[in-house]
């Protein structure tokens, strides 16, 4: 084994070599970033191996300082995405389990072993649960696709999140979460069934219209040609013909582009109320 070296074996909570984990060596600084001398993945065994040059580790003035460096070794463990406060993060790649004690002032010319017991390791599985709208998750959404939801999770557990975007409430989303969380009551589960299915009304769409309207990104003559049509499509849903309203709602969204085309409603107006239309045809299939 060459000079300037620190290595050593992993262990897991049950005492078994911990392979596959990274393992950092670091000089330890008090005023300053701490200074990365070298990476290290594990092998079979729970062993590592890190080399790391000589010289001037620590940040203050030669003058103020001794040379050496100051290590500890920092082990992180591989993740495909992690749950932190309710939120996938496909991104996160690592998860930090635990740092080891500091060796102050190590001699360069000394190799240093440094094993390490992860009293956190393997990892408790994440809880992944697949919610369902009407099953066991509720949503609702104003005009503005604002979507509020919850989930209710198999041990009763109450998941909350919303989002924002065009294009509607989630249907099926996927989340995860640490406890402790809210236990869904028996009101959840009760909106869950009254509501989980609850068409999209045609309502939004008109306070989407009139949105836009007071915001002056629709003029007085597409107002009334669009205002004259959703009154027609709600007539419909009070007479219990769902499917003459939704000719209707096609109706409309024809007339939408239309005056989009003529400047007589913004692009922003058109995007939303087209999506609104659909999502009233998609939701009384």
């Amino acid at each position: 084994m060459c000079p300037r070296t620190v290595y050593g074996y992993i262990t897991d909570k049950n005492g078994n070599p911990a392979a596959n984990v990274r393992v950092k060596a670091l000089d330890s600084d008090l005023l300053s970033p701490d200074d990365l001398m070298g990476t290290a993945m594990t092998d079979t065994n729970g062993y590592y191996e890190i080399h790391y040059e000589g010289g001037h580790w620590d940040s203050a003035p030669h003058w103020w300082t001794i040379w050496r460096p100051d290590i500890f070794i920092r082990v992180s463990a591989p993740v495909n995405g992690r749950c932190d406060d309710g939120e996938w993060k496909p991104d996160k790649n690592w998860i930090h389990l635990r740092d080891s004690g500091v060796k102050s002032n190590h001699p360069h010319r000394n190799n240093l072993r440094r094993d390490l017991q992860l009293l956190n390791y393997p990892l408790d599985p994440i809880e992944v649960h697949t919610f369902q709208r009407g099953v066991d998750m509720w949503s609702e959404v104003d005009f503005f696709f604002h979507a509020s939801c919850f989930g209710c999770a198999p041990n009763g557990d109450k998941v909350e999140w919303d989002s924002w975007g065009i294009g509607g409430p989630p249907t099926i989303a996927t989340r995860c979460w640490y406890p402790p969380n809210p236990k869904c009551t028996d009101a959840d589960y009760e909106k869950i069934r009254d509501l989980g299915f609850a068409p999209y009304p045609a309502e939004a769409t008109q306070n989407a219209l009139n949105y836009f309207i007071e915001s002056d990104e629709v003029d007085e003559n597409a107002e009334r040609v669009l205002r004259d049509v959703l009154m027609e499509v709600q007539q419909y849903i009070t007479d219990g013909n769902i499917d003459k309203a939704k000719e209707m709602m096609e109706r409309f969204k024809q007339y939408v582009k239309q005056e989009s085309e003529k400047g007589s409603i913004t692009k922003r107006a058109e995007i939303v109320l087209l999506a609104s239309a659909d999502m009233f045809i998609e939701t009384h299939k």
